[in-house]
C-alpha cells in the first residue's frame, strides 16, 4: 500500500475500522508525511544505520511537515547507536492512537530507517 492511503475514514464504525488491516509504510529513511488526514498510528520500528550517533525519531499528529501547533504522539530514541540496533514504539491497544490531523514522521537526528504501521 502506498503512503497516504485513504481506505480508512473517520466516522466509520469500529467494526469496519477494525476489519481493515494495519498498513506498513515500507522502509523510510527521511522525514515523511504518512497521512495528511485523520489516521490511526499502530506503531513504528526504527533501525540505526550508522554507529556512534544518537537516533531520534518523532511521530507528530500533523498533516504537514511543520510541528507548529501540533501534538507530539511518540518519540523513539536509540542512544549512542550501534549499527543495526532496533527500537520501537507500539500503541497500547489494538485500536491504535487516533491522530486527528494526520501522521508526520520526523527524523530529528542520526542515520536511521523506519517502518510505520497505520490505518
Amino acid at each position: 500500500m502506498p503512503v497516504l492511503d485513504t481506505r480508512w475514514k473517520p466516522g466509520a464504525n469500529l467494526e469496519t475500522r477494525d476489519r481493515e488491516p494495519w498498513l506498513g509504510s515500507g522502509v523510510l529513511v527521511a522525514s515523511t508525511i504518512i497521512k495528511a488526514f485523520p489516521a490511526l498510528l499502530g506503531g513504528i520500528l526504527v533501525t540505526a544505520l550508522d554507529a556512534g550517533a544518537d537516533i531520534n525519531v518523532n511521530v507528530w499528529d500533523s498533516a504537514d511537515a511543520a510541528a507548529l501547533g501540533d501534538e507530539l504522539i511518540a518519540r523513539v530514541t536509540i542512544t549512542a547507536a550501534v549499527a543495526f540496533t532496533q527500537s520501537y514504539f507500539v500503541t497500547p491497544s489494538k485500536e491504535g492512537i487516533y491522530c486527528a490531523k494526520g501522521i508526520w514522521i520526523e527524523l530529528v537526528a542520526g542515520d536511521a530507517a523506519f517502518i510505520v504501521y497505520y490505518k
